[in-house]
């Protein structure tokens, strides 16, 4: 039946029209949804045609084309196409930074997948900065104390239980430790601060 109703809506409206888009979009959505290659080769196959209408329709920053960048980048994901999928997902967050702005929660929810992609791929560093991106988002949105920012934060310790993130991030402390200036006592001082020496502990 979607099959048909974009068969119907190709015949219908020539040329690069928001209907036939949209029919693509359904089409594609409903063949990935049966799990089998060959639906999923065609789900792509569809998801292009939408993405590339979209595209020119409404343009790359609107959340039409939106949607449906996401679905494609959730395929791939699906079909083992990390890769190709991260390349989707850089582009979606310029998109959905310029069209919703960069504190969204759709610019953090997609630094969150960004992040479990490369947790998955074992690039724990890569993981910890995409994760804490979408950390700092979140707070800023909804305060430290939301339960969003929390889980987040549970990840991001989760990550730096890892001896190389640990030994890392220890470094990175004593680094700025290092480049920290000096603090002197007396400056700013115009009198001794009490009369007696204080004690030593």
């Amino acid at each position: 039946m979607y099959l048909q109703a974009h068969s119907i809506a190709s015949a219908g409206y020539k040329g690069q029209s928001k209907e036939v888009a949209q029919s693509a979009h359904t089409l594609a959505l409903a063949y990935a949804e049966t799990g089998t290659e060959e639906s999923e080769i065609s789900a792509e196959r569809y998801l292009d045609e939408s993405l590339g209408i979209h595209q020119l329709v409404y343009g790359p920053h609107h959340q039409n084309t939106l949607q449906v960048q996401d679905d494609l980048c959730k395929l791939l994901l699906r079909t083992d196409r990390q890769e190709e999928a991260i390349t989707i997902l850089k582009t979606i967050i310029e998109s959905k930074s310029a069209c919703y702005g960069e504190m969204s929660e759709e610019v953090a929810d997609a630094y969150k997948l960004f992040g479990s992609i490369r947790l998955s791929q074992g690039k724990m560093d890569k993981a910890l900065k995409h994760f804490r991106k979408c950390h700092s988002i979140q707070t800023a949105m909804y305060g430290s104390n939301h339960k969003k920012p929390q889980n987040t934060q549970q990840t991001i310790d989760m990550l730096l239980q890892s001896p190389s993130l640990a030994a890392k991030n220890a470094q990175s402390k004593e680094e700025q430790l290092k480049h920290r200036p000096r603090f002197n006592a007396t400056v700013g001082r115009a009198t001794p601060l009490g009369g007696t020496k204080s004690s030593q502990f």
